[in-house]
C-alpha cells in the first residue's frame, strides 16, 4: 500500500497529511476535546464547514474534515488535536 505524505505550512506550523489508496480520503480527522470554550474561532477558519456547535462544545465531522489543520492553532485553549 503506497501512502503519499504532503506538508503544508499553516500559520507557521507544518501539518502532515497522509492519504491512503483512496485519493483524498484521510486516515484521521481532527477532534475537539472537552476543554472547548465554544469561542467559535475554529469554525471561522474551517474551509470545509466541518466544525459545528454542539450543546456543550464544538465538534468536527470526520467525513467532512480534510485534515488541513487550520483550526488547531486558532484554538485559544488548545482543545483541538489530530485524532
Amino acid at each position: 500500500m503506497l501512502s503519499i505524505a504532503r506538508y503544508l505550512s499553516g500559520r507557521g506550523r507544518h501539518v502532515r497529511l497522509f492519504f491512503n489508496n483512496n485519493i483524498g480520503e484521510s486516515e484521521m480527522a481532527y477532534v475537539i476535546s472537552s476543554e472547548c470554550t465554544t469561542c467559535g474561532a475554529c469554525k471561522e477558519v474551517c474551509p470545509t464547514g466541518a466544525i459545528s456547535e454542539g450543546e456543550e462544545q464544538y465538534s468536527i465531522d470526520p467525513d467532512t474534515c480534510v485534515d488541513c489543520g487550520l483550526c488547531e492553532p486558532e484554538c485559544p485553549v488548545e482543545a483541538i488535536s489530530a485524532g
